[in-house]
């Protein structure tokens, strides 16, 4: 077999047993997967076999105060990779990305107020003719303006009670605080095997059926060029045993 064709075979020889290990893990945590949904449903049926007459612990007793606590959040490459994250956890990080997005803007307007100060130096340069010093008053009565200016909407502020920071967004509430403050035991056990399987097992088993699709489609690659490379070696050979015919 020629090189080339025997690294391409170890090539997909190695996809191969990736591929296999793959299988193994998903297999895994979709067995662990059934496992945990079934403690979920077993754990609410329990809460709802002990709850007083009349209360019913189920999607019965959603309403507006719904909302989501995770978000799935997708890190690019090849292949992607899921995770889920917290509501606030995800907020706090699309402030700081916007923060540091804004860091560009400060950088542009020093820049343009350095070039503003030095032009001014050149036109007044030495001080002879009076320009410089007279540019340098105008600037320094009008910063003193803006000062006095911000110091006075600033007190305005603190006799009004008005605080400009950012205040910090209420976090969702607990879902279990809508069936009242004793919640039964089993309703606590229930959601935090639905939560164990939406943060830990689906993000990863989504992340392996994703890298199992693409190390197919590396596994398909490799074999068209196997392909390529024995047609073209089988030509090779063909053309020289024609061309040894002739010689004789």
């Amino acid at each position: 077999m020629p090189p080339n064709k025997t690294h391409l075979q170890d090539q997909i020889d190695l996809l191969l047993q990736r591929h296999l290990i793959l299988l193994d893990q998903y297999t895994h945590l979709r067995a662990h997967l059934s496992r945990l949904q079934s403690s979920t449903f077993q754990d609410l049926a329990r809460a709802n076999f002990s709850a007083p007459r009349g209360q019913r612990f189920g999607k019965d007793q959603y309403d507006e105060r719904m909302r989501a606590s995770r978000r799935v959040r997708l890190r690019g490459g090849e292949p992607v990779e899921f995770c889920v994250v917290r509501t606030e956890d995800d907020d706090g990080y699309e402030e700081e990305k916007d923060a540091g997005d804004g860091k560009g803007g400060d950088d542009t307007k020093r820049e343009e107020d350095t070039q503003r100060q030095n032009k001014r130096g050149e036109d007044g340069k030495g001080g002879r003719d009076g320009n410089g010093r007279e540019d340098l008053k105008e600037e320094k009565n009008t910063e003193g303006g803006e000062d006095e200016k911000g110091t006075a909407e600033d007190a305005n502020d603190a006799e009004n009670g008005e605080d400009k920071t950012p205040r910090s967004r209420n976090p969702p509430n607990d879902p279990l605080r809508w069936f009242g403050l004793l919640t039964p035991t089993p309703l606590r056990a229930a959601q935090g095997h639905a939560t164990q399987t939406v943060e830990e097992v689906i993000p990863r088993l989504a992340s392996v059926m994703a890298e199992m699709q693409h190390v197919e489609i590396e596994v398909r690659r490799a074999r068209k060029r196997r392909a390529k490379a024995e047609a073209k070696a089988e030509a090779e050979a063909k053309t020289g045993e024609d061309s040894g015919r002739g010689l004789n």
